[in-house]
């Protein structure tokens, strides 16, 4: 399956269809420059065409799948919330023309839950004018396992032409929660999800600003753990939540876990079981939280925040660039400075996240196109 990304940051959803899909990247558009080093770092060879709203998506390569992680400004509960009128609200000049002119036969897009009172009823409504079924949902990264919220909203639409005939094989249908909104209902109505669970109606132009869509399923691996907090000025100067603190072991009460499984528990103190339970996700030991400044203090480490968004080892870190000094030694350093890998870090989503999101969203159309 070809697929394409837009808005690709550090390629978290091109990541998330590669977990569900046997996909190859065709091209992507970021314009963002230090994402932009990641992406081609990780893709040699891979097109980036830049800037959305400057695209004839005429004369791109038509792909399969496409994902789009727009950004959140204009919808953030931490912005202005200027909406349509935010200049950074991409989707009426580089999303949604893109889809409609290269017409893949499934969209993922991801954004902030704001999305849902803000704009979402223009997204729905678009697609369901040029022909695609949706069906979207929220979820948080510690619905996969992370130990932190970070929740998203993702919408996964199809094209109904191209459903009847599809080969792909999808996940079973889950009991996510969330909206649909048909191509031949013109982006209107509710539908049940499977198990019986009651939907939302597709928000429209009208009601946008008081529908609110929310997953809040129990954690997919059990146990009820301690999520870690936002990060703040204090944690990175090295205080409780940078480093946690120190309990009992006994109090884990983890049963089946080693001497060793506890020790390393206690190290994160009311964190451990959260951390232990993204270890074994991951499949990598949590690296230090924090790292050492000049002045002797101690600050957020961005391989820490690496981790926490589920990314490999190294995948924003380590992209490396060639310095040469005076004396002509070449040596190879990151291409990113720490305030650039935390930036793209913090724009980013959880790849499990998204997978998660696509399975059960892909299920859910299969499901109400075929009732």
């Amino acid at each position: 399956m070809r697929a394409a990304s837009l808005c690709s940051g550090y390629g978290g959803l091109d990541m998330a269809a590669a977990a569900v899909f046997d996909v190859e990247l065709a091209w992507y558009a970021e314009v963002d420059l230090d994402a932009s080093k990641v992406l081609a770092h990780h893709y040699p060879g891979v097109p980036n065409h830049g800037d959305i709203t400057a695209i004839d998506w005429t004369q791109v390569e038509p792909v399969d799948l496409l994902t789009a992680g727009y950004p959140c400004q204009p919808m953030s509960f931490a912005g202005r919330r200027a909406g349509l009128s935010d200049e950074r609200w991409l989707w009426d000049d580089g999303v949604f023309p893109a889809i409609r002119d290269l017409r893949p036969g499934i969209v993922l897009l991801e954004n902030v839950p704001g999305h849902l009172s803000v704009g979402f009823g223009r997204v729905l409504g678009d697609l369901a004018a040029v022909g695609y079924d949706a069906s979207w949902m929220c979820v948080r990264a510690s619905d996969v396992g992370a130990p932190h919220r970070r929740e998203r909203v993702f919408i996964v639409a199809q094209d109904a032409d191209r459903a009847a005939s599809s080969q792909w094989r999808f996940a079973a249908p889950g009991q996510a929660q969330g909206g649909r909104a048909r191509a031949d209902a013109g982006g209107r109505g509710g539908a049940s999800a499977a198990g019986g669970v009651s939907l939302l109606p597709t928000p429209t132009t009208a009601n946008s600003h008081g529908n609110h869509v929310n997953n809040r399923g129990n954690l997919l691996l059990p146990g009820a753990v301690a999520l870690l907090p936002t990060p703040t000025v204090v944690d990175a100067r090295g205080g409780r939540n940078a480093t946690a603190g120190r309990t009992d072991p006994d109090s884990q009460h983890h049963s089946g876990w080693t001497l060793s499984d506890v020790a390393h528990a206690d190290r994160w103190g009311e964190y451990g079981a959260a951390i232990a339970r993204w270890e074994h996700v991951t499949g990598r030991q949590a690296p230090e939280p924090t790292e050492p400044t000049a002045k002797g203090g101690r600050r957020l480490a961005p391989p820490f925040v690496e981790w926490l968004m589920g990314l490999p080892e190294g995948w924003v870190t380590e992209v490396p660039r060639m310095w040469r000094d005076e004396d002509g030694t070449e040596s190879i350093v990151p291409a990113l400075t720490r305030n650039a890998q935390l930036k793209a870090l913090g724009n980013g989503v959880v790849p499990q996240q998204g997978a998660h999101a696509l399975t059960q969203l892909l299920a859910a159309i299969r499901e109400d196109v075929a009732a």
